[in-house]
């Protein structure tokens, strides 16, 4: 049943089938189960350009930072393999991923992570980097 009047006004288009739909699913997605599905499917989508890649890796970022998704590890490896395959993190092995340092990030990408690495877990900060800045790093270890 189409939707008509005010609530498709309140409600916008129906989001099936495109690329900002599926980013707006994920962004309020509350089961871990469609976080997953939809990181992998956004993540591959060949279609992406530049605007919903960067909105897309914001998405991730924010999820990446969820309690809900910390407390499951496949949807914390869908995150973090999207991150992967969209060239912010290295996979170091099962279930190990670290950022990459900024000089192997474009400054655009390198600032994005910076913008919300205080709500990431710092296991995914890269050992001894120059990754973080040191007053981002000191704020986070006064905070452990």
């Amino acid at each position: 049943m189409a939707e008509t009047g005010a609530h498709a006004e309140r409600n916008g288009p129906p989001s099936r089938g495109r690329p900002d739909g599926a980013l707006h699913r994920l962004r309020t997605a509350h089961r871990t189960s469609d976080i997953e599905r939809l990181a992998d499917e956004l993540s591959t989508d060949p279609t992406i350009g530049p605007t919903p890649r960067r909105d897309l890796l914001e998405v991730l970022l924010v999820r990446l930072g969820d309690e809900s998704v910390r407390d499951d590890p496949d949807t914390e490896d869908a995150l973090c393999s999207a991150l992967v395959r969209l060239g912010l993190m290295r996979r170091h092995g099962n279930l190990v991923f670290r950022f990459r340092l900024d000089h192997e990030l474009s400054p655009a990408d390198a600032t994005l992570v910076h913008r919300y690495d205080a709500w990431l877990p710092l296991r995914y900060v890269p050992n001894g980097s120059e990754h973080r800045s040191p007053t981002m790093r000191s704020d986070r270890e006064s905070r452990r």
